[in-house]
């Protein structure tokens, strides 16, 4: 499998899981509940930008493709980290619950990059046989067979 697959994959559960803390959000009755929620979804995507951190733009860096989509895919996941921290500290229930939607829809708009724009560079810039060696590390992080 290649990595462009497997952090697919990803998206799809991502996908839902934002869905659920979306409505989850709109329900919450606490700034606890808020920030619960918040929490989860920050641990679910650190995860997933720390895989693209360490094992794919290192080997697009490799093949001399610094700068760009990297830039834009960094700044993000530097937004996505500032909010998410954000919603850690937000003093009221509304204030939580606005940073919390803001979180989610940029993480849905990064995903749309990704899907976009970097990892069609990865399929262009590294090959297959690239892109499957590092399905098999991203598939080890994971712990599959």
């Amino acid at each position: 499998m290649k990595i462009t697959e497997g952090l697919l994959g990803e998206h799809a559960l991502s996908y839902a899981l934002f869905d659920q803390v979306e409505a989850a959000t709109d329900d919450a009755a606490s700034l606890g509940e808020v920030t619960a929620l918040g929490r989860v979804l920050s641990r679910a995507v650190a995860s997933h930008m720390a895989l693209e951190h360490e094992v794919l733009f290192p080997a697009l860096i490799e093949r001399g493709h610094e700068g760009g989509a990297l830039d834009v895919m960094r700044a993000d996941h530097k937004e996505i980290e500032l909010l998410a921290a954000a919603v850690s500290a937000a003093a009221t229930l509304e204030e939580g619950r606005g940073v919390l939607l803001r979180l989610l829809y940029t993480l849905r708009e990064h995903f749309e990059k990704e899907e976009q724009f970097l990892f069609p560079i990865c399929e262009r810039t590294l090959g297959d046989q690239k892109l499957t060696e590092l399905g098999a590390d991203w598939a080890k992080r994971r712990g599959l067979m």
